[in-house]
This record gives structure tokens, C-alpha cells and sequence, in this order.
């Protein structure tokens, strides 16, 4: 009868989860939410250029953004429907979604497992924030980070508690597929691989019975950012491509610094505090208060109770919290804006606040585990849940900054490419047409870009060749990352059989004499 019980719970978990996501899925996709995020379409478009491009092949996945959702959207991709309409992005995003609720099922149990009901209630703090569902429906990578930091979270903490090399290699597994999915985690995956060193040195007090183990995790887990520096070495002839050219978000962010952007510029106070408010907005109010609670109170067992288990929880905390601190870094240093409205009057980037929310759900299950009043706990926390689900599920902070940031120059320009493009290529530049190049409705095939390789140099060299029309932009933040403007401005005869047909605040458009 208990199996049965168990097994009705976890089932009910998932049918509850699969349901609570349709509804969220059905509602997103009515309202033509699903692309409201320029970097989804983004993220489809790399996806996509790998089988539809002038030059086809799997370099098209390219060297800034990390290659895991791009690589999973592959089989799903070529299906002109599930492209255009973001569905092959929303369907990775379920299989995340409900991967991330099984885990932390899993976890509930691990932790509280006198507690029947502990895994479905673990996993109601994911299925009751508003933000994780729009984000599990579009095509970006929050939740696909989630889903594999959870899992990975999960198997550590199965090795801190029985010591076996599977449940170590299974953690490192996931923190690899992490570490190709958000630049996020390199320092996370660093962070477990030490941790795994000072536990088992607090478990054994042997050096010698440490190393073993934190050379098992760190071979696999470091895999994937050598691969990435490898991949990038071939593919551009610099291991740290992502980081430094003219495609990289700290190029981006840093060529132009916006009144919004100083607010925490360079200003660890302001910075820390800007983490602090998305965290805040995308975890909820319970959850980001009693996880903030939980450290201390960790930290306090940790020093006064001076247990072996409490040492650990609180060593596997700190390491939790290292992408708090690689944010606050990222945000001080411009790398990173983010922008919330506590402290300016826009949501820039704001989602970065989620890659804390794995960190502090386990943080406060290990509160709960060492507190006497665990049911209360647990249910007052779904209530306060239950109320921040039921206040923003129709408007997410995650939703309203996505509507924020769309592009209307962008629209406007597909929507003219729509009913005047009979023939003919195209030159833009990704870096700043990648949604025009989406919402055109055209295949990416009629676009030469910078993915174009052999194709590109010949047509910045003699475009009349080549593309019947050439865009570049008008913006003066982008001018030094747009490959067309950049020729343009260095080439006074680049246009000379081009006439200017359309032009709006952000783009210009040439057609061949």
C-alpha cells in the first residue's frame, strides 16, 4: 500500500505538472507570446542554419552562444511550422520542464523522507512560478539550465549522503550538459568539483581518499567548457572567441552603457542589490526570502552544532550560491546588465534571476530537514507559493520584459521583405538582423550572413555578384558590430550599384541597379 502511495504521488505529480504547463502553454502561445524574446528567435534561427543555409553544416551553431538547446532542437527544427512558430523551442522546453519537476520530486523525497508528501510539495515550488512556466514555453535556455543544475544538484546530493561513484558521475554528467547551456555555470561546475574535494575530506580527514573523487567529477564535468574552447579554436582560430569579438555580449553591452546600465555600473552595492530584486521577481517573495534564511541558518548549525552533515549542507550552500556571486560580478563589471524596477524603470535581462531558484529550493530543504515544525514550514511555503502563482501567473516579470524588448523596426522590416522580395539573396549582418531574417518568412537559405563563410567573403569583396539586396544598420550601437556597416564605412564603392529602397530608425535597405 505505501509503494502504491508513492507511486500515486509521483505520477500525480507529473500528470499535474504536464497540465499546469498546457494551460500556461495554451495561454502563451494565444496571446503570441512565444517569440516575444528576440534571443528565442534567436536561438531558433542557429538552430535552424545548420540544415537551411547558403553554407549547411553543424559550424552554423557558431561560438558565442553555448550549443546544447540548439543541438536538442535539431530533429524538430527542419519542420517549417515548428521553426517559425517557436514550437520546436516550446517542446524542448516541456521535456525540461517536467525533467526539472522529476528531480525535484526526487529530491522532496531524499531529503524529507518521513514526509510522504515532500516530493509533491518540492515540486510545487517549480510548478507554481509563472516565470519557470513562460520560460519552459519559449525557445531560450533558463529552463533547460534549470532542468540539468536540478538533476545535477540532485545525484550530489545523492553522493554526499551514500558515496557512490554513479550518483558522482550522473551529477558531473548534468553539470557538463549545464556548462554547454548557459556561461553561467563554468564557475558552478568549478565550485562542485571542489566541494566534492572538501567533502570528501571532511567525510574521510584523508587528502589521499579526496583526490580520487574530485578528479572522478572534474574530468567529466570540465569536459564540456574544453570542448567548447576546442570547438572554438577550430572553428575561429581563438579558444576564447565567445568572450572577446565583436559578437560577444560584453562587446555588446559595453560599447554602449545606458543611464540604466550605471545605475550598478561598477558599483558592488548597486549590483548586489540589482541580483538580489530579480531574484526576488523571478523566484517569488517565500522563496527568495526563506532560501536567503536558509544560508544563515545553515551557516549558523554549521558553526555552533558542528555536525558532519550540517559542515557538508552548508559547503554544498556556498557552492549553490556561486551564480549569485558570477551575477553580481557580471552586472558590476557590464558584462551582464541587468535591469530591474526597483532601481530603473525597465526589466533588461531581468530572467537572470532564475538560475538561483535551484539553488535556493535546496536550501531550504535542508532547513527544513533540520527543523522540528517541518509540515508548517512546508505549508506555509505553499501557500505563499500558491499566492505568487495566483498574482502574476497572467503577467510574469519574465513575460512583461519580453514584451518590452520587442522590436517593432525589426517587424516592420520582415513585414516590407514579405510583400517586396520576389528573387534574389540577401546580405545582413546576424548580429542585428537575426529577427528580421525570422520574421521574414523566407528560408535562411535566401540570406548571406556572417555564418556564410567562403560565400560572405567573396560578397563583401563584390556584392553584385552575389545579393540582389543588402541591409545595414542606422543604430550607432551596432554600426561596430554589423559586418555590412563595418564594410560600408571602410568602402566608399561598396553601394555603388545600390539604391536605398527602405529605411526605418534602425535599418537601411539597398537594392541592386
Amino acid at each position: 500500500m505505501k509503494i502504491m502511495n508513492k507511486v500515486n504521488f509521483k505520477v500525480a505529480t507529473l500528470i499535474i505538472a504536464t497540465l499546469v504547463w498546457l494551460i500556461a502553454f495554451s495561454y502563451y502561445y494565444s496571446t503570441g507570446n512565444l517569440l516575444a524574446y528576440g534571443d528565442a528567435s534567436t536561438h531558433l534561427n542557429i538552430s535552424r542554419r545548420v540544415i537551411d543555409n547558403v553554407s549547411p553544416g553543424l559550424a552554423q551553431l557558431g561560438g558565442i552562444w553555448l550549443p546544447f538547446l540548439h543541438v536538442l532542437m535539431l530533429p524538430l527544427i527542419g519542420v517549417n511550422f515548428l521553426w517559425k512558430s517557436g514550437l520546436a523551442g516550446s517542446l524542448i522546453g516541456f521535456f525540461a520542464f517536467i525533467f526539472s519537476i522529476y528531480f525535484l520530486y526526487k529530491t522532496g523525497r531524499e531529503i524529507l523522507p518521513n514526509i510522504h508528501s515532500s516530493g509533491f510539495i518540492a515540486s510545487l515550488i517549480y510548478i507554481l512560478n509563472p516565470n519557470i512556466l513562460y520560460m519552459s514555453t519559449i525557445a531560450m535556455t533558463e529552463v533547460l539550465y534549470i532542468a540539468t543544475v536540478t538533476a545535477s544538484f540532485y545525484f550530489y546530493l545523492r553522493w554526499i549522503k551514500q558515496s557512490k561513484s554513479t550518483d558522482l558521475i550522473a551529477s558531473s554528467f548534468f553539470i557538463l550538459l549545464t556548462t554547454l547551456t548557459r556561461y553561467e555555470s563554468w564557475f558552478l561546475s568549478l565550485g562542485l568539483a571542489i566541494g566534492v574535494f572538501i567533502i570528501s575530506l571532511i567525510k574521510s580527514k584523508k587528502i589521499n581518499q579526496s583526490e580520487g573523487p574530485f578528479f572522478l567529477f572534474g574530468t567529466v564535468a570540465l569536459l564540456g567548457i574544453a570542448g567548447w574552447l576546442v570547438w572554438n579554436l577550430i572553428i575561429f582560430g581563438d579558444p576564447i572567441y565567445f568572450l572577446h569579438s565583436i559578437y560577444s555580449s560584453k562587446y555588446q553591452t559595453l560599447a554602449v552603457l545606458t543611464e540604466a546600465d550605471m545605475v550598478s555600473y561598477k558599483n558592488l552595492y548597486m549590483s548586489a542589490l540589482t541580483y538580489f530584486w530579480s531574484i526576488y521577481e523571478n523566484a517569488g517573495g517565500s522563496l527568495a526570502f526563506f532560501g536567503i534564511f536558509s544560508i544563515f541558518f545553515l551557516i549558523y548549525k554549521a558553526i555552533f552544532k558542528r555536525s558532519e552533515i550540517q559542515k557538508i549542507f552548508l559547503v554544498f550552500a556556498l557552492i549553490a550560491s556561486i551564480p549569485c556571486f558570477f551575477l553580481i560580478y557580471a552586472v558590476y563589471s557590464g558584462n551582464a546588465p541587468i535591469h530591474v524596477l526597483q532601481l530603473t524603470d525597465s526589466t533588461f535581462n531581468i530572467r537572470f534571476g532564475m538560475f538561483m531558484i535551484p539553488s535556493l529550493t535546496f536550501m531550504i530543504l535542508f532547513m527544513i530537514s533540520m527543523i522540528k515544525r517541518k509540515q508548517e514550514v512546508i505549508t506555509l511555503i505553499f501557500v505563499l507559493q500558491l499566492v505568487f502563482f495566483s498574482r502574476t501567473f497572467f503577467h510574469p516579470i519574465t513575460l512583461k520584459a519580453a514584451v518590452a524588448e520587442i522590436n517593432s523596426e525589426s517587424i516592420n522590416l520582415a513585414n516590407w521583405i514579405k510583400k517586396n522580395h520576389e528573387t534574389g539573396k540577401i546580405l545582413v549582418s546576424s548580429a542585428v538582423g537575426n529577427q528580421v531574417i525570422f520574421n521574414s518568412g523566407l528560408n535562411y537559405s535566401n540570406f548571406v550572413t556572417d555564418g556564410s563563410f567562403d560565400i560572405l567573403e567573396a560578397t563583401l569583396k563584390e556584392p553584385t555578384n552575389h545579393v540582389k539586396y543588402i541591409i545595414s544598420t542606422k543604430q550607432e550601437r551596432d554600426k561596430k558590430r554589423d559586418i555590412v556597416n563595418i564594410e560600408i564605412t571602410k568602402n566608399i564603392n561598396f553601394l555603388n550599384r545600390y539604391d536605398l529602397v527602405y529605411e526605418n530608425d534602425k535599418y537601411q535597405v539597398y537594392i541592386r541597379q
